[in-house]
Order: C-alpha cells, then structure tokens, then sequence
C-alpha cells in the first residue's frame, strides 16, 4: 500500500510548509490590515496633499522638452510699459501690435489681455482689427464668487471669445486645464455677456484650447464628441476629472470639463519676444508664420503670475505668467492630438487598490525573510526606490501611480510584520493567546456551571413530584406482574 503523500514528507520538508503558512497568513493579515488603513486614510483626503507634492516632485524631475517651435509668446514686460509710459497698455498700441502679427500669417492669434472697456486712445482701430480678422481670439474671464467676470471686448463673435481662466489647487498652484464651460456662475448684478451667459448650445471654451483647435483645423483635426460623452481630439480622448475622486484628488471641485496640465518645461515652454519688438517689426517672420501666437503680460507689475509645480524648485521656481500657462495647454492638446505626447492618465481605484497590496506584499516579505537589521534596511530602502523608479518611468508615460500611498503601505507593512515576528519569537504571542484563553476559559465554564446546576434543580423537581412517583410505582406493578405471568407459564 503506498502510504499517505504526508508519510513521505521528512521533517525538514514539513517545517518549510510550516513556515511558509505562517509567512502567508502572517503576511496577508499584515498587508490586507495595512492597506486597509491606507485606503481608508487617503479616502479621506489625509493624503492628498502629499499625493499632490509628490506630484509636483515627479513634473520638475521629468525631462525639460524645451521650447514648443509651433508657438510664440508675445510677452509685455516691466521694459515695455516703461519704454511706452503706459501702465496700461492703450487700445491703439495692442490694435498696432496685432496687425503687424497678422503680416506674418500665424495660424492664430490669442489676446490674453482684458479689453472691456476703452484704454488710452484708438478704441475703435482696437475693435475695427478684432472684429474684422477672422484668426484673432479674444480673452474673458468668469464670475466668481468673489469678484466679477471680466467681459470680452464688444462686438467680437462667440466663436473667437474664449475665457482665460485656470483651476486653482490648494496653495494656488496651478496643475489643471479647464476646457470647456457649460454652466458658468452668474451673479444678477452683471450684464449678461458671452463669459457669464453662453448660449445652452455654444459652451465656452478655453483660451489654450481655442489656441489648439484653431491651429489643428490647418491639419484637418477637430474635436469630436466620443460615445461616451468626452471628446476626441485627433489622437487624444479627453478624459475629465471627476469632481470628487480622481488619481491623487479626493477633492477636485471640477465641475466643468478638466484635465491634468502636463507641462512641457520649466522657463522655456515657447519662444518669447517683447511688445517693443513686435512694434518694431524686430521679430523673425519665420518664428510667426503658421505658429499660435499668445499676447498677456509677462510684467511682475500686472500680477498675472500663478504657482506652478515648478515654484517648490531652486532653479524653476519663479511664478509663471499667464500666458506662459496657455501657451503651455495649447502645446500639451496639439501635441496630445497629434500622437506626440500622451496626457496624464490614472488608475480606476480597484487598480490602484492592488498596486498598494502588492507593495504592502513587498515590503511584509523582506521584513519576513530579512532578520539582520542593517540587511533589513538596505532591502527595505532599495524597494521604496524601485517603486519610485517605476512610478518615474509610468510618469514619463503620462501616468500618474499612487507613489506616496504605496511607500506607506510598504514601510507600515514591513514594521508591522517585524513587531509580529519579535513578538512571536519572544513568546508573546503565545503568551497573550494563552491569557486571552484563561480569560475565555474564566466566562465560559461559571456558565457551565450554572447550567448544570440549574439542570439538576430541574431533575430533582420532576423526581420528587407525585406524578412522577405514581409513575414509578406504575412502572414496577407493571414489571412485577408480567414476572408472575412468566412464572405462572413455566409451571404449567
């Protein structure tokens, strides 16, 4: 007979499946408990701000693109309000400028200044070239709560009117692009215009978008509705940021049409040349012609300046003007439209849930199979590396991994198995087991005892009743008479 698969086993084989049921169960309790705690943490928005630093680490560590060449940045600067002694720059002065850009045949021209009402002298030569040229878009910007929203110029069409404003994140830093506008607020107080009234069937759209659609209609590239309700844009699926939890957001507030910015450069995302050389007829024809041309201010004095994740960096940390930012969505949706660079994509939670497990599974096993101190750190540390490896190179990608959440789940896991591992090594373990069994033991068996008491209480009532004695007596006249009913038989 060929004995049990167990008979053949030796010791040594036996004591290996041993330790490896307890490195499983030791390590599953330890990872599941860890990564539930981390799940639940960061579902609570605790670690969104590290998510988000973490982020911003990863956008000033990837590779500088350099300048955009199918761009151009008209900035107008400290120098130029002084040489032109005009704090504000006048209507003539921008109608001048824009003229002299469309002599060089851009593709299009985006005026990210605000020209509501008249500045200084030429408000209809402003207006007349506004409205006339059919390559010229025209900046607003939307109501807020806080301050009202800043009109178009007047008799500009709905299709070059295109709002300027950027999402903000905590502390003003600027990671997002808003796209498109449905359901603008509106505050009763103002006129109704194109940036806080837009026709139900023509939504706003933005200024670094407009700038993108309007350079791609030359390639025959358009936007599209896809079947799912986002939009297709040659290439590229826009796919929105929900307003609750998306990737490293617990709280978007995204309720218009949003993407993640993925920025091209630090200083040097496009060419830049000053008012005073476009007046001059100082610029290139070759660095306008068939490019997308942005004019804001660049000037420190105008404050349109916002954070960006490079403004944590020594060498890039200087606020970006706004211009800069459009220039630097328009370049990320051609180059997205166009195959060239991906956007920023993310995991369902479900998926990112796993990728925190396995890390967990990671660092447990090392604190496991690891027992020198000095080795267990190494092993520990060369981990936490090769998770911010892989989450580099998925980045470089367009992807955005949950780096910090899977560090903790990694670091936490591995201390919790170390303090499990002493503890069982040490005898604690089975020391608490054996006080948590006494202490079971010291519930359970009082109760036994008052149960079998209780039960013999019982018996003795039933015994000692009369029915239960005539019972009795019952029972042996019955036996007593069948006795002499055999005897009786057995005579005759």
């Amino acid at each position: 007979m060929t004995p049990p698969s167990g008979d053949r086993l030796s010791g040594s084989t036996r004591k290996r499946l041993k330790a490896l049921r307890a490195l499983a169960a030791t390590l599953g309790v330890a990872s599941l408990v860890v990564t539930g705690a981390v799940v639940a943490v960061r579902q609570l928005g605790l670690l969104q701000s590290t998510e988000l630093d973490t982020y911003d680490a990863l956008v000033r560590r990837s590779p500088d693109l350099g300048p955009d060449e199918r761009l151009l940045v008209v900035g107008i600067s400290d120098q130029d309000i002084q040489s032109l002694s005009q704090p504000d720059i006048h209507d003539g002065t921008l109608a001048e400028a824009l003229q002299n850009l469309e002599q060089g045949e851009p593709r299009v021209i985006a005026l990210d200044v605000g020209r509501d009402l008249p500045v200084g002298e030429g408000r209809e030569e402003l207006l007349r070239v506004l409205q006339q040229s059919d390559r010229i878009l025209a900046a607003c910007t939307l109501t807020k709560a806080s301050e009202p929203s800043l009109a178009p110029p007047p008799s500009v069409p709905d299709e070059r009117v295109a709002f300027a404003d950027l999402p903000f994140d905590p502390r003003g830093i600027i990671r997002r692009a808003s796209l498109v506008i449905t359901d603008p607020l509106r505050l009763p107080q103002e006129t109704a215009h194109r940036c806080n009234t837009p026709a139900a069937d023509n939504p706003l759209v933005s200024l670094g978008l407009s700038m993108a659609l309007f350079y791609l209609q030359d390639e025959n590239i358009t936007a599209a509705p896809a079947p799912n309700g986002e939009i297709q844009l040659g290439q590229a699926l826009l796919k929105p940021l929900a307003a609750g939890q998306t990737a490293g957001y617990r709280r978007t507030g995204a309720t218009d049409y949003q993407i993640m910015l993925r920025y091209r450069s630090a200083q040097h995302a496009a060419p830049v040349v000053s008012l005073m050389e476009v007046l001059q007829h100082q610029v290139p024809p070759d660095l306008i012609r068939d490019r997308m041309v942005i004019i804001g201010y660049t000037s420190s004095i105008k404050k349109d300046l916002f954070q960006t994740p490079y403004s944590g960096d020594r060498d890039g940390g200087e606020p970006t003007p706004g211009a800069i930012l459009h220039a630097q969505i328009a370049s990320h949706l051609v180059s997205a439209a166009k195959g060239e660079r991906a956007l920023v994509w993310y995991w369902p939670l479900a998926v990112e849930m796993l990728w925190m497990l396995g890390w967990s599974l990671v660092g447990g096993a090392i604190a496991w199979l690891i027992t020198k101190a000095h080795w267990f750190l190494i092993a520990e540390g060369v981990a936490v590396l090769v998770l911010a490896g892989l989450s580099y190179l998925l980045f470089l990608q367009g992807g955005w991994v949950p780096l910090a959440p899977a560090a903790i789940a990694l670091l936490s896991t591995a201390l919790a198995v170390v303090i499990l591992d002493r503890a069982t090594k040490g005898g604690y373990t089975e020391a608490l087991f054996e006080q948590m069994k006494e202490k079971v033991q010291g519930v359970i068996k009082p109760t036994v005892e008052i149960d079998q008491e209780k039960r013999a209480r019982q018996v003795a009532e039933i015994t000692e009743s009369s029915y239960f004695k005539d019972l009795q007596q019952r029972a042996r006249e019955i036996r007593e008479r069948r006795a002499r009913e055999g005897e009786d038989s057995g005579k005759a």
